[in-house]
């Protein structure tokens, strides 16, 4: 079903948080390839992407982190872009898994060549509140009143990475010729 959807909005290349599959590897099914990164025991949380047969020779490498991160590394036609798909733990979990995973979402980023348009995508479970540097994206209303650790987390990879982009469920069209 998700596939056809694919197929029906033309995505060439898409990031999927909470798979709950086990284990990594790539699969081809269809017109498209699913790279994925999973628990290898147990059906939770599971990273991946899916990429359309049609710009599936631009993949250079992907790279399974752990069941929250992995990252796709494809060729474009100025700059190679670095996709990296993460699954934050929510704000409930400890501090040690929280810290963990934005260890190694920094690691993942820093091992991205220098020259790659790098781009984060994912399910970041941060809760935007309602200051006022966040009403562009929130307009006059958000459910939350108040910054979590890990919004604080965020503004502090934001101010270290110069940018950051964040989404709670993000696809993006790449255009190749």
């Amino acid at each position: 079903m998700l596939l056809s959807q694919l197929d029906a909005y033309k995505m060439d290349i898409i990031a999927i948080q909470e798979m709950r599959w086990t284990g990594e590897g790539i699969i081809d099914k269809r017109n498209h390839t699913i790279f994925y990164s999973c628990d290898r025991k147990h059906h939770m949380f599971g990273t991946g992407f899916i990429v359309h047969k049609r710009i599936k020779h631009l993949v250079i490498d992907f790279k399974a982190k752990m069941p929250r991160i992995c990252k796709i590394h494809v060729r474009g036609l100025f700059f190679n872009y670095s996709f990296i798909c993460a699954h934050a733990p929510t704000e409930e979990k400890d501090d040690d898994e929280k810290d963990s995973v934005y260890e190694d979402l920094d690691w993942t980023y820093e091992e991205c060549p220098k020259r790659d348009i790098k781009i984060i995508i994912g399910d970041l479970n941060a809760k935007i509140g309602q200051e006022e540097m966040y009403r562009p994206i929130t307009g006059k209303y958000s459910l939350h009143t108040y910054l979590t650790t890990m919004e604080l987390d965020l503004q502090i990879l934001h101010v270290l990475k110069t940018w950051w982009w964040q989404a709670h469920c993000l696809i993006i069209k790449t255009y190749t010729k």
